[in-house]
Order: C-alpha cells, then sequence, then structure tokens
C-alpha cells in the first residue's frame, strides 16, 4: 500500500493535488517486483492494520543482496516518500531493457 493512499482523496471526495494514480500504481509495481524476486510477502511479519503506520514511517521492505544494484536501485525509486519524485512507466521500462542487457552481456 503506497504511503500516500489514505490522503489521496480530499474530504468532500475530490482528487487532491496529491493524487496521482499512475504513481500510485508505480509503488505497487515495485511492491510486485519484490514479490517476484524473493517469493516473499512483503511485511509478513507485521500485523496488517500496522503495515500503513510502517510504509508512512518510511519503511520499506528489505531487498536481497542478489539483486542486481540497478534493479534494486530501480525499485527503491519507485518507493520513494514522494510520490512526484518516482520514475514514470517510461522510465522504469527503458531502465528495465538497459538492464536486461546489462545481465545478458554478463552472461556472454
Amino acid at each position: 500500500m503506497a504511503p500516500e493512499t489514505p490522503d489521496s482523496t480530499s474530504l468532500d471526495g475530490a482528487p487532491s493535488d496529491r493524487f496521482h494514480p499512475k504513481k500510485l500504481d508505480v509503488y505497487s509495481f515495485a511492491i510486485v517486483c519484490y514479490e517476484i524476486l524473493t517469493g516473499d510477502e512483503p511485511f509478513a511479519d507485521v500485523l496488517k492494520t500496522e503495515v500503513l503506520a510502517r510504509v508512512k514511517a518510511g519503511l520499506r521492505p528489505n531487498l536481497p543482496d542478489e539483486i542486481p544494484g540497478r534493479l534494486a536501485v530501480l525499485i527503491q525509486e519507485c518507493w520513494n516518500e514522494d510520490l512526484l519524485l518516482r520514475p514514470d512507466f517510461a522510465a522504469i521500462c527503458t531502465e528495465l531493457r538497459f538492464i536486461k542487457g546489462l545481465l545478458l552481456q554478463a552472461l556472454k
């Protein structure tokens, strides 16, 4: 759950100036990446009612050391507390293609 999710609309239900659905999706994308790469559920050891408080406090799941450095950095950028600083999907795709190229080169 992205840290800004509960605050994404104003009291009258209208979108607030911080409501950026695609940036929420970027955060979620990084969570899915974590789940795929680790096979774990993020914050599995934490009560569901405490997860949002931890995320708002800036805590994120720990990425294993085995994850390639650039991929770990990309995931962490997607988890930025400031949703306006998160990359958009065009930038994510560009970086993923670059990382793929690096990994393919390493196999040669």
